[in-house]
């Protein structure tokens, strides 16, 4: 997942880092260590605790993006089938 961080620059969050696989583009950035393997409940912890956006996790393997939604409640964005 690329996302912008609050200084205007790019951060790329994988579910197993590998920099080396990862080409060079017209845009710079840096990599996030591995996602944290976390349920449900570590993931809605962690975002409370934070205050950040957006959680990025894995759960039994799978990468799943939890967030807080503009009317106060939180979203979950998985993986297809």
């Amino acid at each position: 997942m690329l996302y912008r961080t609050e200084d205007g620059a790019y951060r790329l969050a994988q579910v197993q880092p590998h920099p080396e696989m990862v080409l060079p583009g017209a845009t710079a950035f840096t990599i996030s260590a591995a996602a944290p393997e976390l349920e449900m409940d570590g993931a809605v912890a962690r975002l409370e605790l934070t205050g950040w956006p957006f959680v990025f996790f894995r759960d039994h393997g799978r990468s799943h993006v939890l967030y807080h939604r503009y009317d106060g409640h939180y979203g979950l964005i998985t993986p297809a089938g």
